[in-house]
């Protein structure tokens, strides 16, 4: 059974059209602070807790037809406010609050998703409530927050067919915390969370799009705002 409040829907959009999202069919138990992803033809959701017990789960559905999740395989180590980001088929999870200190890098392979994860590396440093995204070679990891709960505005990479500790990039505009990244596979977008806190909490929402290109080094950039300023929110996006 699901952990009450906590829902199971599965909702889905054609990103071209702009509609009301469908219903195609229901997780198999209910997450919280979870990971999601897809390779094009499934969609996989792991990590988090349910009722505050780690979730060590894959589980997995078909994008294109309605049904209930199956469970796939399992993760080593089921990080909370982590990361996630893939080519279709090798897949990071980056950060979040684990044993290690809010550091590791793990990986599994989407389409041998009965074996467990594998360790990555490190990234150059902590970070949960961070958020991931990049292109099919490369994982860029922005913002979140140290576990002495200090916001950073660090931006790490890794190349994802080449385990190893990250690299620094760069850094986004200001620090973020519990915000949302996308890509159109070419430029990298870090947007809303909480800015301008320190440890224990403050801070206000943010507005801000931060932007960077994926295949460079540097700081991000102000590309605009968002129409209203929001913490924790998700995002996607199509083709270039």
């Amino acid at each position: 059974a699901a952990y009450s409040g906590v829902g199971t829907t599965l909702d889905y959009i054609t990103i071209a059209t702009p509609a009301n999202a469908t219903n195609i069919g229901a997780l198999r138990t209910g997450y919280q602070r979870h990971l999601s992803i897809g390779d094009g033809t499934y969609g996989y959701v792991m990590a988090g807790n349910e009722g505050g017990t780690f979730q060590y789960d894959i589980d997995r559905w078909t994008m294109a037809t309605t049904g209930t999740a199956t469970d796939v395989g399992d993760l080593t180590n089921p990080p909370v406010f982590g990361g996630i980001w893939g080519n279709g088929d090798l897949t990071v999870i980056t950060g979040g609050q684990d044993a290690n200190g809010y550091l590791d890098i793990d990986y599994i392979s989407l389409q041998n998703p009965g074996n467990s994860a594998s360790t990555f590396g490190l990234l150059t440093v902590q970070r949960s409530y961070s958020e991931t995204t990049g292109d099919s070679t490369r994982a860029v990891i922005g913002g979140g927050r140290k576990s002495d709960n200090v916001p950073i505005d660090t931006i790490d990479y890794v190349t994802i067919e080449t385990p190893g500790n990250a690299t620094n990039f760069g850094n986004l505009t200001q620090t973020m915390i519990q915000h949302t990244a996308t890509s159109n596979l070419t430029y990298g977008a870090w947007t809303a969370g909480n800015v301008g806190g320190g440890a224990g909490g403050g801070g206000s929402y943010n507005a801000q799009i931060d932007i960077l290109t994926i295949q460079t080094t540097g700081t991000a950039t102000d590309h605009g705002d968002l129409t209203v300023a929001r913490e924790s929110p998700g995002s996607a996006s199509g083709s270039p």
